[in-house]
């Protein structure tokens, strides 16, 4: 979920936000559904975020813009 340098996956990133007391349960799982939606509507489909952020082929750009996506899209469903 991160290495020696801090660097984190989705999963480890979503870990230490609620580990820190930012969120709840809840919030990370609505967050998941987003970045889900995110794929699949943009053609990605995964089983879950973390499958598409272990993929060779899936790079920290990938990820930023997916995420970005995600929150606008909630932004927009006022979530």
């Amino acid at each position: 979920m991160w290495d020696g340098a801090g660097r984190v996956c989705l999963l480890g990133a979503q870990a230490a936000v609620l580990a820190h007391g930012y969120g709840t349960p809840a919030t990370v799982r609505t967050a998941r559904v987003q970045l889900m939606e995110v794929l699949h509507a943009t053609g990605r489909p995964a089983r879950s975020p973390d499958e598409y952020n272990d993929r060779p082929t899936t790079r920290e750009g990938d990820v930023h813009q997916l995420l970005d996506r995600a929150a606008a899209r909630a932004a927009r469903l006022g979530l």
